[in-house]
Parts: structure tokens; sequence; C-alpha cells
């Protein structure tokens, strides 16, 4: 129950694999050393099911995926790039 709670407002992406994550975006103000905020980016929350564990990975309009490494450290490259083209083919459906 608190799983699906804790998803209530997620949507759901399943990776070739199988695996399943749960994801939400909010806007994120990327800003430079004085405070000024030089883009705006969607930023992505991926939970994978059955885990607390969360990732982020960050889109510009345009589409360019960017991630922060120290953010992402428990998880490998493979899923990261694989929740990426995920993402794409769900998008190319839509």
């Amino acid at each position: 129950m608190r799983d699906e709670l804790m998803h209530f407002n997620s949507k759901e992406i399943i990776l070739n694999d199988g695996s399943e994550f749960y994801y939400t975006v909010h806007p994120f103000e990327m800003k430079n050393i004085l405070g000024a905020v030089i883009a705006v980016l969607d930023e992505y929350l991926f939970t994978k099911k059955g885990s607390s564990a969360t990732y982020k990975l960050y889109r510009t309009k345009d589409g360019n995926w960017y991630e922060n490494e120290r953010q992402n450290q428990d998880i490998n490259s493979e899923t990261l790039l694989a929740l990426k083209l995920a993402f794409h083919k769900q998008e190319q459906v839509i």
C-alpha cells in the first residue's frame, strides 16, 4: 500500500530487460556561480520498482539528456542509457 501511495503521481516505464521504474518530472533551474538562472531543464526522478534508490536525469527542451555523476553513483551507466532509450521509445509511440 505504501509503495502505491508513494508513486501515486508517478508514471511508469519498463526497460527492455523487464525492469520497472516510476518517474516524475519537475522543472529544474540551472544556476551559474553567481546564482543567476542560465537554463531551465526538466528533472526526471526515477525510482526502481520495489526499491527506494532514486536516480536523476536532466533533459533540455530539445531532448538532450544530462546527468550528475555524483547523484547516480549507485547505478551503472548501462541502466541510465536504457532509461533514456526507453523514454525516447515511449515518446515515439505517443
